[in-house]
């Protein structure tokens, strides 16, 4: 109905479940906006993608708004209330809108009109253009009649007795009547339930009221999430003329469909692309801070490494600066060292020298005969 994208099992689209994650749509709903569509322009499209055709004028009886709100764009389309404006009271027909709308949508509401419910049916009717049509949802069974919960209904109030609500009526006769256990759709007052149709009553109320053709849709689309799960209380297109649109709107709605169709699944895919880019970005920033962590890391240990090198390439300094004074002073000690031998060795010449000339001393003769004569030691 909205154009979301969404997955559901098949046995999830039922009537009334709210199966969309944007707008909240049911099946109901949007099998009624498929029937609208392929009525209207001969294709289905989601209403969003519908043609501007403001010069087509429409009329809605209590849509939601995420039903009412596209078809305000696109079209002269009002949505209308019982309780609040802009009002609408289909049971009391206003002359100056017979002949007026191009199409009506009428959803869940004819179920709650008072008895007799065919003058409804030729209000309707008469509120459309010669070609308009009528777009139709209410609760049916298939069973042989309708069900009329209140046959007898004339001058009646709904009111609570005892925390529980109850219908009082009195007949034309002048009888009383009450009813518990009454229906609401959505809240009491005017939702309450009056009847159950049947499908063949509709078909006859909507033939006596002078539509041309009826049309229950009862077709499963899939793609717009539109599986029935039951063949009764399906959406109906009731046509006031036999005219349908024509081949050449057809064809140009087909194209526009197509086109916008294309659209749609480009910017999906767009949309899937971006978001697969702004993963790989996401991923790709990601490392890039992996990286500058790690190389700040590595700078830090770089740093680290830099600086022991710097400590210790000054001890290396301080280890030559104290390995020259070692050899200056080696060189200090080799010299003196070479001085004080070259000094011992001119001490031992010295000393030889003596020792001979002692020894010559010794030998000479006068000594010898100096110590024979007791004259020296």
């Amino acid at each position: 109905m909205c154009g979301a994208f969404n997955q559901r099992p098949a046995a999830e689209l039922v009537r009334e479940a709210l199966s969309c994650d944007k707008c909240e749509s049911s099946g109901r709903l949007r099998a009624l906006a498929w029937l609208i569509s392929d009525e209207l322009f001969g294709t289905p499209m989601v209403m969003p993608e519908f043609p501007m055709i403001r010069s087509w004028t429409a009329i809605g009886m209590s849509d939601i708004d995420d039903f009412a709100a596209p078809l305000a764009l696109k079209f002269s389309y009002t949505n209308t209330f019982y309780h609040k404006p802009p009002m609408f009271d289909v049971t009391r027909p206003d002359p100056a809108l017979e002949g007026k709308f191009d199409f009506i949508i009428s959803s869940e509401v004819l179920e709650h009109v008072p008895d007799p419910v065919a003058p409804t049916f030729e209000t309707l009717y008469r509120m459309l253009k010669p070609d308009g049509v009528l777009f139709l949802t209410v609760p049916y069974s298939l069973d042989a009649t309708t069900e009329e919960h209140f046959p007898e209904l004339h001058d009646f109030a709904v009111t609570a007795l005892r925390d529980q609500w109850v219908l009082v009526n009195r007949t034309r006769e002048g009888r009383l009547q009450t009813y518990d256990n009454l229906v609401f759709h959505g809240g009491p007052g005017s939702t309450l339930e009056m009847r159950v149709f049947n499908e063949a009553t509709i078909r006859t109320l909507l033939r006596d009221a002078g539509f041309r053709t009826v049309r229950i849709a009862g077709e499963s689309c899939a793609e717009f999430g539109i599986v029935p799960d039951d063949p009764w209380s399906l959406p109906i297109a009731a046509r006031k003329g036999a005219g349908v649109s024509s081949s050449a709107l057809k064809e140009l709605a087909g194209e526009y469909a197509s086109v916008r169709n294309k659209l749609r699944v480009t910017a999906v895919d767009l949309a899937n692309r971006n978001a697969d880019y702004e993963q790989h970005v996401a991923w790709a920033n990601s490392k890039i801070a992996d990286l500058e962590r790690e190389m700040e890391a590595r700078l830090d240990w770089g740093h680290g490494i830099e600086k022991h090198a710097e400590e210790h390439v000054a001890h290396i300094g301080q280890l030559l600066g104290a390995l020259k004074e070692a050899e200056t002073s080696l060189e200090s000690l080799t010299q003196e060292f070479e001085q004080r031998t070259n000094w011992a060795l001119s001490l031992q010449k010295e000393n030889e020298s003596l020792t001979a000339r002692c020894k010559a001393l010794q030998e000479n003769r006068w000594l010898r005969l100096g110590r024979r004569l007791g004259l020296s030691d």
